[in-house]
């Protein structure tokens, strides 16, 4: 049987230097992880914005 990988979402919220950091509700980090920790593949983006 072939393995199947879940997608889900990831928050990110900050940045290093180049380097884009996220939340993953699925991980246990007790703080955010640099962007490529969590994957090689980004499938979607959606922006959330505050309404003014």
């Amino acid at each position: 049987m072939k393995a199947t990988q879940e997608q889900h979402g990831c928050v990110i919220v900050g940045k290093d230097g180049l380097e884009y950091l996220a939340r993953d509700p699925l991980r246990d980090d007790k703080e955010p992880v640099k962007l490529p920790e969590l994957t090689e593949k980004i499938y979607a983006v959606r922006v959330v914005r505050r309404a003014e």
